[in-house]
């Protein structure tokens, strides 16, 4: 994935309530920010929620709530500053969310499922960022996939964490791997 400039000139921020489909059926809860009720702290299934441990003085919010707010405070901000091969490119906060929807709305085309893995070998690079909000907003769960020098060490990682999906910022460092 590439991302060399995005447009942000008609970019129209929406409420999570119409655009995300986080919810699964029957969902009753009033707004996204609402926790799901659950009984334990900890769990190793991916679709079971888990009780947080907070400060009641701090409002719950989720990732896509809080990033939605920084991109109407700044929106005209840059929020990723990186170099290509030829010089830098600036991505605004409308710009990052732009991209990240686009990025969540491919993921759903392609079959993303609520709770659905999707692994990233892609570091610290504009495509990590979008790619990860893209499937989080999506419904999906990040595996970054830090370490594989062989095709055997890649599978068993994809196998140990049922990826659906594997988000490569290079074709390079998969043809490295087979």
């Amino acid at each position: 994935m590439d991302f060399v400039k995005v447009s942000s000139s008609k970019t129209k921020l929406v409420s999570l309530d119409e655009e995300l489909r986080f919810f699964n059926q029957g969902d009753v809860r009033d707004c996204i920010d609402q926790p799901i009720p659950a009984h334990n702290y900890f769990t190793y299934k991916l679709d079971q929620p888990v009780h947080m441990k907070m400060n009641e003085s701090i409002p719950l919010s989720i990732i896509p709530s809080f990033f939605i707010e920084a991109v109407s405070k700044y929106a005209d901000r840059a929020a990723l500053v990186y170099e290509n091969s030829t010089c830098p490119v600036v991505i605004t906060y409308k710009g990052y969310y732009t991209a990240v929807l686009n990025a969540a709305s491919s993921f759903i085309a392609m079959g993303l499922e609520q709770n659905g893995v999707v692994a990233m070998a892609c570091y610290n690079s504009a495509c990590h960022f979008i790619s990860t909000l893209g499937a989080i907003f999506a419904g999906g769960i990040i595996t970054d996939l830090y370490s594989f020098r062989k095709l055997s060490s890649l599978f068993s990682l994809l196998e140990d964490s049922k990826a659906s999906f594997v988000v490569v910022d290079s074709t390079r460092k998969i043809s490295q791997a087979v």
